[in-house]
């Protein structure tokens, strides 16, 4: 027994002293291991402290409010350009338009701190949802071989943001007055509901207070937002210079849960109308499935019009990564009830419905469009995709399984399959190879009757990250 304690105490004390050097973290300097690190890609043009890269900052430029600014310039774009066929039916000759489009995003980034920035943008080559293209068939013959240009030179993105307690940080050296308020104005992008009550670069002003902190919630975010300019009210419509917009968007996060209550109000011009619109938004995980529900609608203040109608939307969609493969399933689905109008939409992003999956989406580049309707009139439908990723994820491929049912006398009834396969080429280039198939009617009115169609779409696309 005596033996048995001599030898504890010689492990409690004596051992850990004689193996200290071996087990203690190490106080010696290890440089930054960047042998196995790819190169820094490095954008168009850089002025002042290079984005991602090591080294000595400088010291910067004391201003009157106290703050600090250490300007860096970036510029750097995104070159898309594409080949693609869509027959909307078969079985007839004539219907089927083959063309290349391009677009080109060009984009300057001014960082004056960590929170304050200046950001403009340029889209050359195409405007107002045309795109600079070659149509080598058309469904109209005269307009087969035939080359259109959009260039141009007005800029799409032009706006300033920061924080306001970073801007004037001599108005509360200590930081007990909570005046960390964020400020954007210019023409930005703005999404909300994830694009279906608003996706559109409009001319506006927004705050936000981000750490709200509320005691019956983990934390709060609110922002208030004035727009007065270069609105689409019509999801593909036009640009509504009369409307201005009054909105409030709020994001909560509960402890399981993140939700989000936007409200907007449109004083619309005499052709467009005024309007209210609404959309509220739950995220959370259900068992071992990522879930998202939202609920949407618009009302026409006054007369209806085109551009401003009654509606709800009804969205939810369910995801789930595949243990062990890194691959990934969903079905989401939507229930359209009357003719739900978002409060603004830019026309390539296509209607509110192309969050449901690619059948759904609208690309974006030329005249493809998507191969299942957009717009939720008076509709459902669903969508089931499974994506699969090879080559250590720089390669993908998704199938996708999808429908949509107008349940009036006139909308699309039809199902579709697509299949998207894209590819990493190097470190900048991007290829994508689209194809769908379509059977179902279109419905356009109610004197149109068409038979059961077979449609057919394929595409190929070269994007460069400059």
């Amino acid at each position: 027994m005596r033996n048995k304690i001599l030898i504890f105490i010689f492990t409690a004390l004596i051992a850990p002293a004689a193996f200290a050097d071996q087990s203690k973290i190490s106080d010696q300097v290890i440089p930054l291991q960047t042998a196995n690190f790819p190169e820094r890609p490095a954008p168009i043009l850089e002025l002042g402290d290079p984005f991602f890269k090591t080294g000595e900052i400088r010291k910067g430029y004391l201003l009157p409010t106290g703050a600090v600014w250490q300007p860096t310039l970036m510029i750097w774009g995104d070159f898309r350009t594409a080949l693609q066929t869509i027959d909307g039916n078969l079985d007839k000759s004539g219907q089927r338009l083959t063309e290349s489009a391009s677009r080109f995003d060009l984009f300057g980034n001014l960082s004056l701190t960590s929170t304050e920035r200046i950001l403009i943008g340029f889209r050359p080559l195409d405007q107002q949802g045309r795109f600079t293209n070659y149509t080598f068939e058309s469904p109209k013959s005269d307009q087969e071989h035939h080359f259109n240009n959009e260039a141009n030179f007005d800029f799409t993105t032009l706006f300033f943001e920061g924080d306001f307690g970073e801007i004037f940080p001599f108005l509360d050296p200590k930081d007990k007055y909570g005046l960390d308020f964020g400020l954007a104005v210019g023409r930005q992008q703005i999404s909300w509901q994830d694009g279906m009550l608003i996706n559109d670069r409009i001319d506006s002003i927004g705050i936000s207070k981000i750490n709200l902190k509320p005691s019956w919630a983990v934390n709060a975010r609110s922002t208030l937002l004035y727009a007065w300019n270069e609105l689409n009210r019509k999801n593909l419509a036009f640009d509504d210079s009369k409307s201005s917009l009054f909105g409030l968007s709020n994001e909560i996060d509960f402890k399981e849960t993140t939700a989000d209550f936007d409200f907007v109000y449109i004083d619309g011009g005499e052709t467009t109308g005024d309007g209210l619109y609404g959309g509220m938004g739950f995220t959370q995980r259900i068992s071992n499935f990522n879930s998202t529900f939202r609920l949407l609608g618009s009302h026409a203040v006054g007369n209806e019009t085109d551009h401003n109608q009654d509606g709800a939307l009804f969205f939810s969609e369910l995801s789930k990564d595949l243990k062990g493969s890194g691959d990934y399933v969903y079905i989401d689905g939507f229930w359209g009830i009357d003719k739900y109008r978002s409060a603004s939409r830019a026309p390539e992003f296509g209607g509110p419905l192309g969050g449901t999956g690619v059948l759904f989406a609208s690309l974006g580049l030329g005249r493809y469009g998507a191969p299942l309707n957009n717009q939720p009139d008076n509709a459902l439908g669903s969508a089931m995709g499974y994506q699969i990723f090879f080559n250590q994820r720089r390669q993908h491929i998704l199938l996708e399984l999808g429908g949509r049912y107008a349940v009036e006398d006139i909308g699309q009834r039809a199902v579709a399959t697509g299949i998207s396969f894209q590819t990493a080429v190097g470190r900048r280039h991007i290829l994508r190879f689209d194809t769908y198939t379509r059977y179902g009617k279109n419905r356009i009115d109610t004197k149109t009757e068409e038979d059961q169609a077979l449609g057919f779409g394929a595409r190929v696309e070269w994007q460069v990250r400059l």
